[in-house]
């Protein structure tokens, strides 16, 4: 069993750290533990030395399987605790020590080799304590110095074979998954001035914990990930429906939500192919204005080794334009719909003025060169540029040279992925963009996303490709160095495919294998839910099952359709499940056509049904992946695994809230999870259907940043919800809104003639009355009504409505 026990603030944490949290106190989250000391703790000299189980513990304890569900007999051991208190009580504040507890833990014992933008915390100064089974761990911070105590047994941490030490303890280590969706949480730019060093564009140490890529080393991921506090929908739906995609596929037809069953996925070939969408018609739309210069000096032209240059790669350009002729004919075409200005581009007053300048000073002599004369081959660029013009003028006069450079930069990388065997050898791309075969539009979009990776991540370009990057056309000697840097850049990219498997190549990843094993099934087409294809999470499994036993590196999510495919995915209720297993598959497609029904996409759900979705599949995606690691290259494998599911009803309506737990359990039941032996999971929660689910000895109750457990007298689990909201969530003023209960308060003063502050009158006073919810407290503003109002014509009318209201005769 492993529990999360506690953190205690040191004395010194820096303010900013601890915030409303006291210096030396401890907050036990399972509170059978208390406080240890070398002596009586009020005595002189006495020293905290950790923690020990509580010899007066009143709470019971739960068995080690109370969260183990029947059909999970073999699973992880489960512990669920729970942290509350009113808004600024220091619940995010101690979850945040935590963290850096974990941050720095890390560093110091050597996972910085897997994750090098590790950053330390300054001015920490606090213990996180632990138990498995019943050893009692210590991970200490004492400002830059971090110490791991098993007991009082210090473990060597601090040396540079630190993470060799970890594997022989790796079953007494824990991974640590987080997920808060508020916008304002873990915003990186709240945690400057603590780094031990300065961070990059303003981002701080934990920018460097969210979604990570070094097969979960280091011990604690962030979820959502967030770049400057700022986190995308559409990017984490994306990434999350592919997780939920792969779950599904590798569960099969398996009941993984309530009461609904994933049946497959529908899907249709994308209407327009990214490559042509966005980097050809979107790119030439914003820039056909654009000019890479203003002037051109070719006077640094008439050096041998530049006019060598220059000719190599103008014959090139050649080469390509005219094997490409369709591709620069269909661009130009795409201007001419937004341009409307007839002045001559940067492109061809670039070949104007300098096939002009070979001319001149052929003609003219030395004098012209002041005293340099031109290479021999000058006049066969000459002749070169003359021709390029001419073409450019008749077929494409309104491309400019940045445009160009899209266009040669897109021929590249098309070659590149024909050298790796990807692309057909004789396949224009101008056929390619006309056709509607799913093979061709994967070929394009590995080149789409080839220069959206390079437009994007800096990492795999050395100098992000922009709109004013000048790649090829440089005036200056720069060029030598820009001469193979594409090929270049796009080799390391490939390398990266198999070495890293990081999100950002997720998808071309996925297309990859879709060309390389037809990892969708394509000829069968039949009409779904308004798509053109289905395929079963059966199918799907047989497919993936097939492709991974010839190749086990590769996981599910890799095979998965790629994103020429747009598509959700398909859930039926259980009843009507039930109707569909024995069917084949052609029966299956006819069941589901006779039952449209009953059946539904992911989209269709509402947000709340999403989002739980997404919620649950992030946390069963990563459990798995924690899971399936293995001990490769000296890896640890983590059989400890800690889940802080920070303001976890955010989004959820009661009925969500109370299923919660519940609904985590069976998809963690139903997740395979045979590797890890503990899970210890922290809801920090307002809400009292969470806290029904907890007994009362797994709660932190916090106050203002301090403890007050021990005040809370009330038995949580299964508890009644307003009793829970009124014991356990501090609503010391009630349960009524604080606008009605002023509002009934002013009543109550006008009707007993002290003060009129609202402008009550006779008639307000009753229309209030009549719309009070609480029938005691209606009945007694009643009661005041009539003693203030009772010879009053309207009052004696409205006993009249109230008697024939009620049948009663006067």
């Amino acid at each position: 069993m492993f529990k999360i026990i506690g953190i205690r603030i040191h004395e010194g944490c820096e303010p900013n750290i601890k915030k409303i949290l006291k210096e030396e106190k401890s907050y036990f989250i399972y509170n059978n533990y208390e406080d240890e000391y070398s002596k009586n703790p009020n005595a002189k000299g006495s020293k905290w030395i950790g923690i020990k189980h509580r010899n007066d513990a009143t709470e019971t304890v739960p068995p080690d399987d109370f969260y183990r569900l029947k059909d999970n007999k073999n699973g992880p051991v489960i512990n669920i605790s729970a942290i509350v208190g009113k808004n600024g009580s220091g619940k995010s504040s101690l979850i945040e020590i935590a963290i850096r507890i974990i941050n720095n833990f890390a560093i110091e014992a050597g996972f910085i080799e897997n994750q090098s933008s590790l950053i330390k915390v300054k001015g920490l100064k606090a213990t996180l304590f632990y138990s498995i089974d019943k050893t009692i761990f210590y991970i200490e911070c004492d400002g830059e110095i971090c110490t791991w105590r098993k007991g009082n047994t210090i473990i060597d941490i601090q040396n540079t074979n630190a993470k060799r030490t970890l594997l022989s303890h790796s079953n007494e280590v824990f991974y640590t998954i987080i997920t808060n969706y508020s916008m304002f949480a873990y915003n990186s730019l709240n945690f400057q001035n603590e780094d031990v060093g300065i961070q990059k564009d303003g981002e701080s140490w934990i920018a460097s914990l969210f979604h990570k890529n070094d097969s979960y080393q280091t011990p604690v991921v962030l979820n959502p990930m967030r770049t400057k506090g700022n986190f995308d929908v559409n990017k984490e739906k994306d990434l999350t429906t592919q997780r939920l995609l792969a779950l599904f596929t590798d569960a099969g037809n398996e009941k993984l939500f309530m009461a609904q069953t994933a049946l497959g996925y529908v899907f249709s070939l994308e209407k327009e192919n990214k490559l042509l969408l966005h980097t050809i018609e979107s790119f030439f739309k914003r820039t056909y204005q654009k000019k890479l210069f203003d002037t051109f000096d070719f006077n640094s032209y008439k050096k041998s080794s530049i006019m060598n240059y220059h000719y190599k790669l103008w014959s090139q350009i050649e080469q390509k334009i005219m094997g490409n002729k369709s591709l620069f004919v269909k661009s130009n075409n795409i201007i001419k719909y937004v341009s409307t200005t007839s002045k001559e581009t940067d492109l061809i007053i670039y070949l104007k003025s300098f096939s002009d300048y070979i001319e001149r000073v052929e003609d003219n002599g030395d004098d012209v060169c002041l005293g340099l004369e031109l290479p021999d081959n000058s006049h066969d660029v000459y002749l070169l540029l003359r021709r390029l013009l001419d073409f450019i003028q008749q077929y494409c006069p309104l491309i400019n040279l940045i445009q160009l450079q899209q266009l040669l930069m897109i021929i590249d990388i098309w070659d590149c992925w024909k050298k790796k065997r990807l692309i057909d050898y004789e396949l224009k791309i101008s056929d390619a963009l006309k056709s509607q075969d799913p093979h061709h539009h994967a070929m394009l979009y590995l080149v789409y996303k080839t220069i959206s990776i390079f437009e994007t991540y800096h990492y795999y370009f050395n100098s992000a490709l922009t709109e004013n990057n000048v790649y090829l056309f440089d005036p200056s000697n720069e060029f030598y160095t820009n001469k193979n840097r594409l090929t270049e850049e796009f080799n390391k990219l490939y390398d990266s495919l198999s070495e890293e498997k990081s999100f950002e190549t997720l998808k071309l990843r996925q297309t990859i294998n879709y060309l390389l094993h037809d990892t969708t099934d394509t000829s069968d087409k039949q009409q779904l839910c308004g798509y053109d294809y289905y395929l079963s999470f059966v199918q799907l499994l047989q497919k993936t099952n097939e492709i991974k036993t010839k190749d086990s590196s590769l996981k599910t999510i890799e095979l998965l359709p790629p994103p020429i495919f747009v598509g959700d995915i398909l859930f039926s209720t259980n009843n009507t499940y039930n109707q569909f297993q024995n069917l084949n598959q052609e029966g299956l497609n006819k069941a589901l056509k006779d039952k449209m029904d009953d059946v539904f996409t992911l989209k269709m759900k509402s947000s709340g049904e999403q989002q739980l979705l997404f919620n649950i599949g992030t946390l069963i995606y990563h459990l798995r992946n924690i899971n399936f690691s293995t001990n490769q290259n000296g890896n640890i494998t983590y059989s400890n695994v800690s889940i802080i599911l920070d303001e976890v009803e955010l989004y959820f309506h009661p009925e969500y809230q109370r299923r919660y737990i519940d609904y985590l359990l069976e998809s963690i039941a139903h997740a395979g999870l045979d590797r890890i032996n503990n899970i210890n999971i922290c809801c920090v929660t307002h809400s009292p259907f969470i806290l029904s689910d907890i007994p009362k000895g797994n709660i932190l109750y916090l106050d203002e940043g301090e403890d007050v457990t021990q005040e809370k007298s009330l038995n949580t689990f299964g508890a009644n919800i307003n009793e829970l909201l009124c014991h356990s969530f501090f609503l010391s003023d009630g349960f009524m809104g604080e606008f009605a209960k002023n509002r009934i308060n002013s009543l109550v003063n006008y009707l007993n003639n002290e003060i009129n502050e609202d402008n009550w009158d006779e008639k307000k006073a009753l229309e209030l009355i009549d719309i009070v919810g609480d029938e005691v407290i209606q009945y007694q503003l009643r009661q005041l009504y009539a003693k203030r109002f009772n010879n009053s014509e309207y009052y004696k009318d409205w006993v009249q409505r109230e008697a024939k209201r009620l049948g009663i005769k006067q």
